[in-house]
């Protein structure tokens, strides 16, 4: 019944007849916005193939079958499922067994079916086992939306019958007995124990890291700061552009600035890293491979780069606001941006090259998330595009989320969004190199580049947590 109608549609459908998991569903499960999420775990009987918890929904029907249909599609194609009898899955949820058929074709799947929900359990709970994962301290603004960790051995009770009301009813015990192993989940930094915590991310407005980071590091704790407290090394500048006093310039010489491909031998030993801005992310990684290999004018770089909302941060300002931003587009700053000077700065620092300056003009994007910088610069010699592509090409081709698309290439927004990459790609006409880069502003940009250096420091696996596919559409 669903075939051809829109996703309100398949939502409101989905609400008015609740009991369409029983039937099976077979839509398309990506691109959806009702799941944010889902952990698989090894099978608490062995004789099933694996365990799901799934985590903050968004829609009318948490936990429910939409999330397991995309969790078997993706699963499968990407090899995180491996059925002991392909084309049937036994799957346990906090609910109880499900069991599902499914057909693979050419590596994709076609379909994806739930043949039986058995009795949820009613006379017994089903222990999802999970890994101890640790303390996160975040705030609750743009860049800060990390996951709560469910705690390890977290017993949920089952229910009975499964009516659209009930699975309203248990998704908010569940969220009740999170509440309560994580009762400090939202709370002010003065009154947070830091006991337990290695590292603190300070997701938080610029001014705030700075109050508490001696502290932090006299206790030998480490600290990620997605705000600007630390990146800039020249303290009166940093004040000037900030228009506030430094609460603590000793600690800005020891940060390291968290520019992941750029800067990972440091960041490995660092005790502050500064997390580069959203702007500077995309910028320096495109204009590094030229500034490096000095076949550019380093005082002829302009830089059009344009941001979508969420960039400017959770706040209220009339300009953000969707009567004003919807439908328009608007240069900013365009007397200077508090990004210019970190952009130069730190180009300078990691190039070894002393005068670099950047003509850098901001625009609003009317769209939620996404950087895409134009970036215009002079060739020294002409270059032929073989050489160039080369340049590019052996900078990053060990890492992990820098994609080089190569020459007279279109990179686009989308090809990014709720990843932690970034695309690149180059167009040149006669001296005139044109680079276009783009990123995530809320995850390469900002959380995301956060866990990167999280994974560096602590010698875990670079992508770990951030094996995330652009969303689409």
């Amino acid at each position: 019944p669903l075939e051809g109608k829109t996703m309100s549609e398949k939502r409101q459908h989905v609400i008015q007849e609740y009991d369409w998991i029983r039937k099976g569903l077979m839509f398309e499960p990506r691109g959806h916005d009702m799941m944010s999420g889902s952990f698989l775990y090894p099978p608490h009987n062995p004789e099933n193939d694996f365990a799901i918890l799934f985590l903050e929904t968004s829609g009318s029907l948490p936990m429910c079958g939409h999330g397991t249909i995309g969790t078997i599609t993706i699963g499968i194609e990407e090899g995180l499922i491996q059925p002991k009898i392909p084309g049937k899955i036994r799957m346990e949820a906090p609910a109880g067994l499900v069991e599902i058929d499914y057909k693979q074709t050419n590596g994709k799947v076609e379909w994806v079916k739930l043949t039986n929900v058995k009795s949820y359990l009613a006379d017994e709970g089903l222990t999802v086992h999970c890994p101890e994962l640790g303390d996160i301290i975040f705030d609750v603004a743009y860049g800060g939306n990390f996951y709560a960790i469910i705690d390890p051995q977290q017993n949920f009770s089952g229910i009975q019958d499964f009516t659209a009301s009930q699975i309203v009813q248990y998704s908010q015990k569940v969220r009740e007995q999170i509440n309560k192993r994580y009762p400090n989940k939202f709370i002010h930094p003065d009154n947070a124990a830091f006991d337990q915590s290695e590292l603190i991310f300070f997701a938080t407005p610029n001014g705030i890291a700075m109050n508490f980071a001696e502290k932090l590091i006299s206790k030998g704790k480490k600290i990620i700061d997605l705000a600007a407290d630390f990146r800039i090394k020249n303290i009166q500048l940093w004040e000037q552009w900030y228009g506030m006093k430094h609460a603590c310039p000793k600690l800005v010489e020891m940060a390291v600035y968290g520019l992941s491909e750029l800067n990972k031998n440091e960041i490995k030993n660092a005790k502050i890293i500064a997390n580069p801005g959203c702007y500077p992310t995309a910028i320096q990684l495109a204009l590094y491979p030229l500034i490096n290999k000095k076949i550019i004018n380093e005082q002829t770089i302009i830089i059009d780069a344009k941001s979508g909302i969420s960039g400017a941060g959770k706040k209220i300002d009339d300009n953000l606001l969707m009567a004003e931003a919807c439908d328009n587009f608007n240069a900013y700053s365009v007397q200077g941006h508090r990004h210019e000077p970190e952009i130069e700065e730190n180009l300078k620092e990691i190039t070894k090259r002393k005068n670099i300056k950047a003509l850098f003009i901001p625009h609003l994007l009317p769209m939620v998330r996404g950087i895409y910088a134009t970036i215009y610069v002079d060739l020294i010699e002409d270059l032929g595009e073989t050489e160039l592509d080369l340049i590019f090409s052996t900078t990053y081709d060990q890492s992990i989320f820098v994609d080089y698309m190569g020459i007279n290439k279109i990179p686009k927004t989308k090809m990014v969004r709720g990843s932690n990459q970034c695309k690149i790609s180059i167009f040149k006409r006669d001296k005139k190199l044109i680079v276009l880069s783009t990123i995530d502003n809320l995850v390469k940009g900002a959380a995301g580049q956060a866990i990167q250096n999280m994974n560096i420091m602590f010698d875990y696996q670079e992508d770990a947590g951030l094996n995330l596919l652009p969303l689409a559409p």
